[in-house]
């Protein structure tokens, strides 16, 4: 049996264990995040000396669009494991800790629903 079919068997199933789960979720966003980062920042640093105007002309582009939201996306989601860990590592007081990953949660869902509201807006309303 292929190992990606495997492995999607074990995630599908839910054998895994929570640590395990977020462990493996870590490394896919990681490995999403190679391709997109090339295909966004490239052409970000290529647009640096353009006007607002243009900037929003070029991601009007629903193709660049979803390529920039794939990427800022995922890039909070693989940031809010991140530190995820981090907290659950260095913070040993409990209250403390439920308090800061409840102030992450909420931040991951701040920055995609304002980067979903930006993208939309430039798509759709511009």
């Amino acid at each position: 049996m292929n190992f990606f079919l495997k492995l999607g068997l074990l995630y599908k199933i839910g054998n895994m264990k929570p640590a395990t789960q977020h462990w493996l979720n870590q490394r896919l966003t990681s490995v999403v995040l190679i391709p997109l980062t090339f295909l966004f920042l490239f052409p970000l640093v290529s647009h640096m000396h353009l006007d607002h105007s243009e900037v929003i002309k070029i991601y009007e582009n629903p193709v660049r669009s979803i390529v920039a939201l794939s990427f800022l996306t995922i890039a909070v989601v693989h940031f809010k494991q991140g530190t995820e860990v981090v907290i659950e590592d260095y913070i040993h007081d409990k209250k403390t800790m439920k308090v800061m990953l409840l102030i992450n949660n909420f931040l991951r869902w701040a920055l995609i629903f304002s980067l979903l509201y930006a993208f939309v807006t430039i798509i759709f309303f511009n």
